[in-house]
């Protein structure tokens, strides 16, 4: 089932589409405003996140602050980070890469950006370099699903990005639960040329939220649990 629903948050249109797909909405629409409610919550969270992440960190080149997303499914980020980035001034490039098809091919129409580049690859490819710049100030990877015997997938995805960071890079990784923060931690405290700088639960999470539509054993949003990582070499 596809719905359409427009709705106004701080004096901006915002298009939600396919909300039964993507949001996990019962047939009949039962619950779909506290539903949509709930979800720009999360996206707030989210933005709040950012601002945390990025306010002692200035872009390195020219002021052109440069973001990898890795995994970056539909594109919703993107509206979160162009808000952000929009506030305080800054200049961006944003490339958003995900190897299912489908779900670029949605971001390009739902969530167009002339600051976002959407990649439809393999990110764990060394390959994917070329799509890459010099200088990128932040990686992302928001709740990857990450489980033992997949881990170095995601290694992978974060290193060949790491390979074209600087000095004041950081890596911001989110996870839903206490088994994916772990392993998480476990898996990137190797990442040569690094150092984690903050891990635990999310300070900046949204408490109010319940359950998440899948890997349900947290209580509040997809970010509830953060490893971040910088330069080892940055000051």
């Amino acid at each position: 089932m596809y719905y359409k629903i427009w709705y106004c948050e701080k004096s901006k249109l915002l298009s939600m589409t396919r909300i039964a797909d993507i949001l996990g909405v019962p047939p009949g629409l039962e619950g779909l405003h506290d539903t949509i409610m709930k979800e720009q919550m999360r996206h707030d969270a989210f933005r709040n996140l950012l601002r945390h992440v990025l306010k002692d960190y200035p872009p390195s080149n020219n002021n052109l602050r440069t973001i990898v997303n890795l995994g970056c499914r539909s594109g919703s980020d993107t509206d979160d980070i162009d808000a952000v980035l929009s506030e305080r001034g800054e200049a961006y490039q944003h490339i958003a890469i995900d190897c299912d098809s489908r779900e670029i091919e949605y971001a390009k129409t739902a969530h167009a950006n002339p600051h976002t580049t959407y990649i439809d690859d393999n990110a764990a490819d060394p390959t994917v370099k070329k799509y890459y710049p010099p200088h990128i100030d932040l990686v992302l990877l928001r709740h990857p699903e990450i489980f033992t015997g997949n881990e170095d997938i995601w290694f992978e995805m974060v290193g060949h990005a790491w390979s074209r960071t600087h000095g004041r890079s950081q890596i911001l990784i989110t996870v839903y639960n206490d088994k994916e923060y772990q392993l998480v931690q476990e898996t990137f405290a190797r990442l040569p040329n690094s150092k984690i700088i903050e891990t635990g639960i999310n300070p900046l999470r949204n408490t109010e939220l319940t359950r998440w539509s899948h890997r349900t054993d947290t209580l509040n949003c997809p970010d509830h649990f953060l490893v971040r990582l910088k330069k080892d070499d940055c000051k």
